[in-house]
């Protein structure tokens, strides 16, 4: 659009000039004064619309600016400015959230307070506030590169790791591997006021791993690694002696059950054998009161068959003795 006004009032102009020579008498003073006054306003108002659409810059929502230069230093944020080439340098800063990730194991891994040798990842996340101070305070920490992620990193990269360096030298391992949290936490606490004086704000820090250093890395010249060696190997020993110890008890008590089991089951069978032993006699009793009883009553029966038999025969000699007097008689 710009292109239009420009050429129209660029048109106007030269027509101010060399108007009377193609209108003639019908072109006179005012109409010149009338098309060199709107010609001239149109080439300002292009230019001015040119110099908009070529020099002005407006950052995004997750952007800011930082112009330096002619008029000074200037933080452009939710609005826009004029940059012009050779007059101007443009910073910019960027306000998104950064990840960065800092990771340290084998022979640049942290030592703990036992001497002890920890693999560490960490994820630090990073952003500058969409503040002046805290955006002109980033620019100038990074000079004239742009405040993104990368140049964050090296920026702070050391900081970080003395950070973590530091707090990892207060704990055991053992303590840091129980409470990551507190480590985290401890290492934020240390490297934040740090990171404020860079314009740049510490939101969280995490760790997403953590395990010790394999023995074979560590190095015997070096006092601290030769420090943790000992020291894994006392763990380590204390640990298979343990082990030992518990296995040996677990055998023990597996054998004092297995024991106690066996005389579980030889009274169980004991008691099952005596309670067979005296059914059986209570059976063996029972049948032979039924046997004698059976026996009182068949004698008890033979006796009264007996008995029966003698009356019946005293009752037939009777009446023979009976029937031989009366026949005397006769």
């Amino acid at each position: 659009m710009h292109s239009w006004f420009i050429l129209i009032g660029l048109a106007l102009m030269l027509l101010a000039g060399f108007g009377g020579s193609l209108f003639g008498n019908a072109w006179g003073p005012l109409q010149q004064v009338i098309s060199l006054a709107v010609g001239a306003l149109l080439l300002v108002i292009g230019f001015i619309f040119l110099m908009i659409s070529k020099f002005y810059v407006r950052p995004s929502a997750n952007m800011a600016y930082v112009r330096t230069g002619f008029g000074g230093r200037r933080v452009v944020l939710d609005s826009g400015a004029l940059v012009f080439p050779y007059l101007h340098t443009l910073v910019p800063v960027s306000l998104e959230t950064m990840k960065l990730e800092v990771e340290r194991k084998g022979p640049d891994a942290l030592i703990t307070r036992d001497n002890l040798r920890v693999d560490v990842k960490a994820e630090f996340y990073i952003k500058v506030q969409p503040e002046v101070d805290a955006i002109l305070n980033a620019a100038r920490s990074l000079g004239d590169k742009s405040v993104n992620a990368q140049s964050v990193s090296q920026l702070v990269f050391e900081k970080l790791v003395s950070a973590l360096r530091s707090v990892a030298a207060t704990k055991d391992l053992v303590e840091i591997h129980a409470q990551r949290d507190a480590f985290a936490s401890g290492v934020q606490q240390l490297v934040r006021s740090d990171l404020e004086q860079n314009g740049l704000t510490l939101e969280s820090v995490t760790i997403s791993r953590l395990d010790q250093t394999s023995q074979e890395l560590l190095s015997d010249n070096n006092i601290f690694d030769a420090q943790g060696k000992r020291k894994i190997t006392e763990i380590t020993q204390a640990a298979l002696v343990e082990r030992n110890r518990i296995e040996q008890e677990a055998r023990r008590e597996i054998t004092l059950k297995n024991v106690q089991t066996q005389k579980e089951i030889l009274e169980l069978e004991r008691q099952r054998a005596e309670a067979e032993a005296a059914q059986q006699a209570e059976i063996a009793k029972i049948q032979a009161e039924r046997k004698r009883e059976a026996e009182t009553y068949r004698i008890e029966q033979e006796r009264q068959i007996q008995e029966a038999q003698i009356q019946q025969d005293q009752a037939v000699r009777v009446a023979a003795v009976e029937r031989d007097r009366l026949l005397l008689l006769k």
